[in-house]
């Protein structure tokens, strides 16, 4: 499965979209890219857990992914892997990477990932919107 997360930075920028994975303890958010990857967009959410409050099975999460990746004629997974400030893999890297673990021993993935960095992504992005003019609420609303 790492051999994977290596190979990704060999991927051809112009062949085809990303998917993007943001892994929280209830969700995956998932967004793509354009084809040029010039533009992000979000996609959808997908709930780690049924109805009843018990995990998914591994596999009925990758089919859903899997689906979506064939749907977008995705080529690489960007996955974020958030790190401690100074730089350490903590709780929340372990837990990324057993949901994906989880989801590789259901089904092999179908396209390389890569873990990004994502340590100061969430101050970003509510800089960036308090700076579009978005409210208070919309900025906690918006980010996880």
């Amino acid at each position: 499965m790492l051999r994977h997360v290596q190979r990704c930075s060999c991927l051809d920028p112009t062949r085809a979209a990303l998917m993007a994975w943001d892994v929280s303890s209830t969700v995956i958010g998932i967004a793509v890219t354009d084809r040029t990857r010039a533009f992000v967009r979000p996609l959808t959410r997908t709930k780690l857990h049924g109805v009843d409050r018990r995990p998914l099975p591994p596999a009925v999460l990758m089919d859903k992914l899997d689906g979506l990746m064939r749907e977008h004629g995705i080529c690489g997974v960007v996955m974020g892997w958030p790190q401690e400030l100074d730089g350490s893999a903590g709780r929340r890297c372990h837990a990324v990477l057993s949901t994906l673990r989880a989801l590789h021993a259901a089904a092999p993935l179908r396209a390389p990932v890569l873990l990004w960095d994502e340590r100061f992504t969430t101050v970003d992005a509510r800089l960036e919107m308090a700076a579009l003019g978005a409210s208070a609420r919309r900025v906690k609303r918006e980010n996880d």
